[in-house]
């Protein structure tokens, strides 16, 4: 019977910005419905139920992509969603490194920019375009693949980049 293959668990805190941000938005988006009823005048139904719902439906959206965390199983790569796990293969990692707060000034091209999570497409001027999960940019660790790049933002980078790093270069430890 083979030995089922061991299993990593990193948290995904929030750091104090995305505390914030997320805050400000949920405040901003549940505040429509009211905006829509208080200031849109009543001829105009459709305009207010399309603001009425277009902040829950961004705040459930976003709620459902949101990183709760990420885990090494093998040679796999899960991010941690509400409902779900987002699986990328380690085969063909090139390299993994910690870079701490480096990839702050990134520029987003697609996706989430702060409401429960950083998560999408982003572009920086040193790596290029990557995907982002991430919950703090204090504490990036960036994976090269050959034709795509990963960030993510565990809550112990050095221990993340170490177990990768045995993955990716195994005879390395022993």
């Amino acid at each position: 019977m083979p030995t089922p293959e061991p299993s990593h668990r990193f948290n995904a805190p929030w750091s104090t910005a995305l505390k914030g941000m997320s805050a400000f938005a949920t405040l901003l988006l549940l505040s429509l419905p009211v905006i829509a009823f208080t200031l849109l005048p009543p001829r105009q139904p459709i305009a207010q139920w399309v603001l009425c719902l277009t902040g829950p439906l961004v705040l459930i959206c976003s709620a459902l992509f949101m990183v709760r965390g990420y885990t090494i199983h093998g040679s796999t790569l899960q991010i941690q969603r509400l409902f779900w796990n987002s699986r990328f293969p380690l085969q063909g990692l090139l390299s993994v490194s910690a870079e701490g707060p480096a990839l702050k000034n990134s520029l987003r091209l697609a996706g989430n920019g702060g409401v429960f999570s950083f998560t999408g497409l982003y572009r920086h001027s040193r790596i290029g375009n990557y995907r982002c999960f991430v919950t703090d940019f204090q504490n990036c660790v960036v994976l090269r693949f050959e034709k795509r790049t990963l960030v993510v933002s565990p809550h112990d980078p050095r221990r993340f980049v170490d177990l990768l790093e045995h993955t990716l270069n195994p005879h390395r430890w022993n």
